[in-house]
């Protein structure tokens, strides 16, 4: 195919996505589908595959026409799972896909687990894979079988394993190639969600992922994993920055389905802790809408999770309920340790001591299964003020606002700005606010300063 009309093409698909013309954006990559009936097609360029950029994935080569009509359907059913529309319908043309390509193809076969796993099809993803890893053109080759591993390490992330996640992950983030990009890129996310913010610094630096993104990585897969250390770390004004960043590129992509990546809810929980209750509200509605068009439960979780602590209100046990047992029935059930604990706190807020109890017993079980030291800690921590265990010192007024900056996301230098204040000074107070409320650092500030957990 002319690369000139491919490259043409993506350049009006852009510009009707920029312009909300988004089933007139879907139409041309159809067009350019139809167009490359002998060769296969490359449509990297055309529609949001995660993953692909990083992975080196292309379909530039020859085609048998199984293998054409076979990227026609898997290219189909990414479009329906980027604009969240059909799910039934997606799970279908990627069965018929592989089937079609006979596991030969890589990038159908890629597309095809990245649908299954964002449709919450961890059984059917689990047997392709299995089928591909018998055939001798999957077993023989190094790098097929490296990619069989990190759907694998993928699957054990969202499924909440995160310890066996962090092994498979840290392994094939080694590999000096496009496989070990995406598994450096989940890892951060692992590594965010068990509280280890040093550890995931640290990856997104090895991988020159601080700073600006250029050209040819996956962009909203790496703002997205940037903001969950942001949150993690208690810097929530980033954290939100990288988020709706994310969100943005994905709105150019045509993507809206919170389970390719769940920029809004996060972006939500971000703006709750730095009390834009407006904006976090509006992010999780938007969120809720798109995830029950969806259909999985996970993303009805997470945007029912981020929707009660935005709105506080008597409405708030609901959604978290809901939000936990939506996690829970789900096969994606990443975030189980946040929301059991979130849930928790809520309760006890309200008095509910018994429920608020058993949520947190839940979170630290959660939390010990998969090795989550920081979660292990702050869930214990609770339960020993919950049961009068663990007292606490009342802040002074000057240690209470320089926590409450701090767990705003300022850097020491800015409180002391913002104080009138040596940044020595800062450092000081900021030691005894931490001994004072039992905590560790700056990553438990979020729910230091405003859970009754953790206030004196």
């Amino acid at each position: 195919m002319d690369s000139r009309y491919v490259a043409d093409a993506g350049r009006r698909r852009a510009e009707l996505a920029r312009t909300a013309r988004w089933a007139d954006a879907d139409a041309v990559v159809r067009e350019v589908l139809e167009q490359a009936a002998e060769t296969g097609g490359v449509l990297p360029d055309l529609v949001y595959l995660p993953g692909c950029a990083a992975l080196g994935i292309a379909a530039t080569e020859e085609a048998s026409a199984a293998v054409a009509e076979a990227r026609r359907h898997v290219v189909e059913a990414m479009l329906l799972t980027n604009r969240g529309t059909d799910r039934r319908q997606a799970i279908s043309l990627v069965l018929r896909a592989l089937e079609e390509s006979g596991y030969e193809d890589v990038l159908t076969f890629w597309c095809g687990l990245m649908t299954l796993l964002h449709a919450d099809e961890f059984a059917l993803a689990e047997r392709e894979c299995a089928t591909a890893a018998s055939l001798n053109h999957w077993s023989r080759f190094p790098a097929r079988r490296r990619l069989l591993d990190l759907i694998r390490g993928r699957m054990c992330a969202l499924s909440g394993k995160l310890r066996e996640a962090r092994s498979v992950l840290a392994e094939l983030a080694k590999v000096p190639s496009g496989c070990g990009e995406v598994a450096a890129i989940w890892l951060v996310e692992v590594f965010a969600e068990l509280g280890d913010v040093s550890s995931a610094t640290d990856l997104l630096h090895a991988h020159g992922m601080l700073g600006s993104i250029a050209e040819g990585r996956d962009r909203p897969l790496i703002l997205a994993a940037r903001g969950a250390v942001e949150f993690a770390a208690g810097r929530f004004e980033q954290g939100l920055e990288n988020f709706i960043a994310c969100g943005r590129e994905l709105s150019g992509w045509s993507v809206f389905n919170p389970a390719v990546v769940p920029w809004r809810s996060r972006a939500a929980l971000c703006a709750s802790a730095l009390q834009r209750c407006d904006l976090a509200i509006s992010l999780a509605q938007d969120d809720l809408m798109y995830a029950r068009s969806w259909g999985t439960p996970w993303t009805r979780g997470a945007a029912l999770h981020a929707l009660g602590l935005a709105r506080c209100d008597e409405h708030s046990a609901q959604y978290l309920r809901e939000a936990v047992t939506a996690i829970l029935q789900g096969t994606t059930q990443s975030e189980r340790i946040r929301v059991s604990f979130d849930l928790g706190l809520y309760h006890w807020r309200r008095l509910d001591f018994e429920d608020a109890r058993r949520m947190l017993t839940t979170a630290r079980n959660f939390a010990d299964d998969c090795e989550s030291r920081v979660w292990s800690d702050r869930s214990r921590v609770a339960l020993g003020r919950l049961n009068g265990d663990i007292t606490t010192t009342a802040l002074t007024e000057r240690e209470a606002l320089i926590g409450g900056l701090a767990r705003a996301g300022l850097s020491n230098k800015e409180i002391a700005e913002h104080a009138n204040l040596t940044v020595r000074t800062v450092e000081q107070h900021l030691s005894s606010v931490y001994r004072k409320l039992g905590i560790s650092g700056r990553s438990d500030m979020a729910y230091a300063m405003v859970n009754p957990c953790f206030s004196a």
